[in-house]
């Protein structure tokens, strides 16, 4: 800008000198960041590759891929130019989407506004007709190529990145009449364990540049933080939470001008969130079904920012935060994406009670798996323009994290304790299998749980996501 203004001078106002020292200025910043690229590249290959990927050509991805694994790669971008590619091991296929972009955007739009209760409380009517056109729009034309596959990785684009493949009806589906009758119905899930990649060369951060030792100890989990009076029937109850109020922008103490000042969460606020207390009964199943000590458990008063900065996450190979979680555009563009934890009396920059995005960056984590069982987890919300993986996703990713099970709307806890604790079950029991089939067989459980019909509704079974490494984790060495 500096250097525009000058150039832009009546003639005899304009001065060479300080035009070429701005242009020197200018070669001496680009010069000095692509030295630092250079640096975080050789350093951090992995963070670079999930924050800057560089195109990844069909051969890189192959010898990445295992048999029986494929990746979809969608691009929506209008009725003729809408494709999908269908990466295998032993080949590869493009072709055309006879799609319409805003159709599809309609469509996920209407799905989306059914995966939430009505203004009585009610289970609302899924359009399994809908889901059904969905699956023969997006899915079917890939469904030749596919033959033999059992693991889905999908890349996803525009409006699909707010919609779980899970759900999609492979066949006609029955007349729903009561909840029951959704276990009848054809879901996508019972043909393909499905996983989803932050972009296409991101499978190179996590099978190639990830980190080949072992963490020693299976778990840590943080949650029920001491909020609210109240409890929530879902995580992030906004019936009683005021969003918009969590945030003020104070400027810190000590800080020498206003340019300098930082957001500090609203700790009243956060005190005045839905409690959760169920949350501590579902970190202790987990606990159990992957053998841990109870003691791994930071729940109440210890499920704070301070003890999360203080421990050694790096050695715990499975990391669970149950608790309220924020985009930051629920907060009106005020403030990070975050995980609510249990306040102190007066909010500081160490301890809010607000544990955000870049803080969650700044960890040193060593996970094969970080469930987020809080609210809205994955991100966008079905509207048109919303990113398809949240900046607190994308966080843990950066922090070390191997994989992420996340959610696409507010989850019932009830349901969600079955969900996360049965996706452990299985992946402790056959880890080779990876962790998309062991969250598949979770939701087919809880499809078919004989005293809870109502669980067979996808609201229930379908919001969490596998996000990163969805296979058996078996890890490939740079030559």
């Amino acid at each position: 800008m500096l250097l525009v203004s000058a150039a832009s001078r009546l003639p005899q106002q304009r001065s060479a000198e300080n035009e070429q020292r701005l242009r020197d200025d200018i070669a001496s910043a680009v010069k000095e960041i692509e030295m630092i690229d250079a640096e975080l590249t050789r350093r951090f290959p992995e963070y670079q590759e999930l924050t800057r990927p560089e195109p990844a050509t069909v051969s890189q991805i192959q010898a990445l891929l295992k048999p029986g694994e494929a990746m979809l790669i969608y691009v929506l971008s209008g009725r003729s130019f809408s494709f999908i590619w269908v990466v295998k091991q032993d080949g590869a296929i493009f072709q055309t989407l006879q799609v319409d972009k805003n159709d599809i955007v309609k469509k996920v739009a209407t799905i989306r506004a059914e995966m939430e209760l009505d203004n009585k409380d009610r289970l609302k009517r899924v359009s399994v007709g809908v889901l059904h056109d969905l699956y023969k729009n997006i899915f079917a034309p890939a469904l030749p190529h596919l033959v033999g596959v059992k693991h889905v990785m999908v890349v996803q684009s525009g409006p699909l990145q707010s919609l779980p493949f899970s759900m999609l009806v492979v066949s006609p589906p029955p007349k729903i009449k009561s909840d029951a009758d959704y276990r009848q119905v054809d879901w996508l899930v019972r043909h393909y364990a499905l996983s989803v990649l932050p972009s296409v060369s991101s499978i190179q951060a996590f099978r190639q540049f990830t980190k080949t030792n072992t963490a020693q100890e299976p778990f840590a989990g943080f949650g029920d933080p001491l909020i609210g009076g109240t409890s929530g029937a879902t995580r992030g109850n906004r019936s009683s939470m005021n969003i918009a109020t969590v945030f003020r922008n104070p400027l810190v103490k000590n800080a020498p001008n206003a340019a300098q000042a930082t957001e500090i969460a609203d700790v009243e606020a956060i005190r005045n969130a839905p409690r959760l207390p169920e949350t501590a009964d579902e970190l202790r199943a987990m606990a159990k079904a992957l053998k841990s000590d109870q003691h791994a458990l930071w729940l109440q008063e210890n499920a704070t920012e301070t003890k999360i900065k203080q421990l050694e996450l790096s050695k715990y190979r499975t990391l669970a935060f149950a608790t309220h979680g924020l985009m930051a555009g629920e907060i009106k563009g005020i403030g990070e994406a975050g995980l609510i934890l249990t306040p102190p009396r007066e909010g500081s920059l160490e301890d809010d009670g607000y544990l955000s995005a870049s803080e969650i960056a700044k960890l040193k984590l060593n996970a094969d798996l970080v469930v987020l069982s809080a609210c809205n987890t994955a991100a966008a919300d079905g509207t048109p323009g919303a990113e398809g993986l949240s900046g607190l996703a994308k966080a843990f990713f950066y922090a070390g994290a191997r994989s992420l099970l996340v959610s696409h709307w507010p989850v019932a806890s009830e349901a969600t304790v079955p969900l996360t604790t049965g996706m452990l079950r299985e992946y402790e029991a056959n880890p080779g299998k990876g962790k998309a089939e062991a969250h598949r067989k979770a939701m087919l459980a809880l499809i078919n749980t004989s005293d809870h019909p109502e669980y067979a509704q996808p609201l229930f079974w379908a919001p969490f996501i596998v996000v990163g490494e969805g296979g058996a984790g078996k890890l490939l060495t740079i030559p």
